[in-house]
């Protein structure tokens, strides 16, 4: 007979972890969406990053 693990249930004792998770093909689809939001998102953040970035003390800021 194999031991129960008590953390092998999550809230709900009928409701265990396995249970719980989602199916292959959605975790597959989520991965796919970080990972394109992922490409959009890190040059965007450069790119506004190069952009703003702080001017350095003492800078001349009078247009001439």
């Amino acid at each position: 007979m194999r031991h129960k693990d008590p953390l092998d249930h999550l809230v709900f004792p009928e409701l265990t972890i396995l249970g719980a998770a989602a199916p292959r093909s959605v975790i597959i689809a989520v991965v796919i969406a970080f990972g394109v939001g992922a490409v959009v998102l890190v040059p965007s953040l450069a790119y506004l990053y190069v952009v703003f970035k702080a001017r350095p003390r003492g800078a001349n800021l009078t247009h001439s």
